[in-house]
């Protein structure tokens, strides 16, 4: 009801005695190292409380499967629209014009925009460190390929001399955004024990406490997350956005600290659908019972795992769809890229498969 007459309150609509607000400087660049940041002309900025960079944070990793990402960009960059450093001002026009004044000196780097050339011979490699990334899962790995998930039942080799009708085919689909109503917004106050507390859109608020606190180097006893209406996630706002960002600023500046992303900025930094290249092949008998299927899928996960094997072990478990098929042979590899990151999103892997599954379903009925 509070959202139909217009009362319901989301964290933009938030407000606390003293609250600053925060704008964040991204990457211009696919690939970059990151040589030197000069804070001091923002800093100077009249109106401006804090400045933080990737330096400000615990040198812990974040992520869900693989502790690959870090809340600012350390090192270097691997995305346009990655986040590098950000600011706490008395108002947002401050802030927005504040943030442009940092200066950061980037060294180029050759960037990988699809996933064949990421798995190509030679190809730059996106997270030289990864064999030393906490991980939790246990999984063959190459270079710029995040996990690799494989299913196998049967012996598909010798059912394929059982079929009737084979049909096999490549198919491809796009990115996504999840265009959610709400940007991705974060308000964070510290009470006077150093205790904090974090109010943002999110679709789950364990992760975001896990996060803060592991970015931050605080037990999660010392984070409280609260959950306002939120404006939309559909996966989206499953792990971490700007939350934060904004609570190491509110420590800093010693004051409450707002973050909400333009719609701009929330495009280019948060997350969208896999990108999937699925080659398929599946067999029947004249009477219509499937006999076998193969699946090979490279999922482009862009920069940082996030939830990208986890969405590859739902593709390649989807891939047989809702059908009794007892041999299979299911391959699925996410794999780098210097492009945003890849994430949860409705049906979580099942959408990319069930197009070309179903696809070849209809070939064979009318084939049969």
């Amino acid at each position: 009801r509070e959202k139909i007459i217009g009362s319901a309150q989301y964290t933009d609509d938030m407000k606390l005695p003293g609250m600053l607000h925060g704008a964040i400087l991204s990457s211009p660049y696919p690939h970059a190292r990151i040589v030197a940041i000069d804070t001091n002309a923002a800093a100077a900025y009249p109106g401006v409380t804090a400045v933080i960079t990737g330096d400000d944070f615990a040198a812990s990793g974040l992520g869900p499967f693989i502790k690959d990402e870090a809340a600012l960009a350390r090192g270097k960059v691997r995305y346009v629209g990655e986040a590098v450093a950000a600011i706490a001002a008395t108002d947002t026009e401050t802030a927005h014009k504040a943030v442009r004044l940092i200066e950061i000196d980037y060294k180029e780097l050759p960037a990988v925009t699809t996933s064949d050339e990421a798995m190509a011979d030679g190809a730059p490699v996106l997270h030289e460190e990864f064999a030393s990334y906490a991980k939790t899962f246990e999984s063959e790995s190459k270079p710029n390929v995040m996990a690799i998930v494989q299913i196998v039942e049967g012996d598909v080799d010798a059912a394929w001399q059982s079929c009737d009708v084979i049909v096999e085919g490549e198919f491809e689909t796009q990115a996504q955004q999840h265009v959610y109503m709400e940007p991705c917004s974060a308000l964070v106050d510290i009470d006077a024990a150093g205790k904090i507390t974090v109010w943002s859109g999110n679709q789950s608020v364990f992760h975001v406490q896990a996060f803060v606190a592991t970015a931050l180097g605080l037990p999660m006893s010392k984070v409280r997350c609260i959950t306002p209406m939120v404006g939309g996630g559909f996966g989206g706002k499953m792990e971490m956005t700007v939350q934060p960002i904004a609570a190491r600023l509110a420590q800093k500046a010693g004051r409450p600290v707002r973050i909400t992303l333009s719609r701009e900025q929330d495009f280019e930094m948060i997350r969208a659908r896999h990108p999937a290249k699925v080659w398929m092949k599946t067999g029947a008998k004249s009477d219509g019972t499937l006999v076998a299927r193969e699946v090979k899928i490279i999922l482009d996960g862009g920069a940082y795992a996030d939830d990208s094997p986890g969405v590859g072990a739902v593709c390649a478990l989807f891939s047989r769809g809702p059908y009794k098929i007892e041999n299979v042979r299911l391959d699925c590899r996410p794999v780098y890229t210097n492009k945003l990151r890849s994430g949860a999103f409705r049906g979580y892997g099942g959408p990319q498969v069930a197009m070309a599954g179903e696809t070849q379903i209809d070939e064979i009925a009318e084939r049969i």
